[in-house]
């Protein structure tokens, strides 16, 4: 995944503080409608601040629902993190079921 500059982006962080993924805000266009949706983007592996740059993560999924117990991979840590779907999210799923019954 590209990882554009993930350095202005809020920080998702484990208990100990160490960097599970980033939050992104963005604008979807969808059947000539805006919107905006919030999601994780996830690293492969955690980043201890101390030690890395998140500009160095890898990106391995942009998660818009509910993912459980996401474990940090920082040796010695192994605290987990549950992400929930926001409303934003919900409410596009919810269109594109309408949509798709009709």
């Amino acid at each position: 995944m590209n990882t554009k500059n993930l350095q202005g982006l809020r920080q998702w962080k484990c208990q100990n503080g160490h960097v599970l993924g980033v939050i992104e805000r963005m604008e979807m266009n969808e059947a000539g409608q805006k919107r905006q949706v919030t999601r994780l983007l996830l690293f492969r592996q955690a980043i201890d601040p101390m030690q890395g740059n998140i500009q160095d993560a890898d990106v391995i999924a942009s998660v818009e629902g509910t993912t459980f117990d996401v474990r940090c991979s920082v040796i010695g840590c192994c605290e987990t993190r549950s992400w929930f779907i926001g409303e934003d999210a919900i409410q596009r799923l919810l269109q594109r079921v309408v949509c798709r019954s009709h």
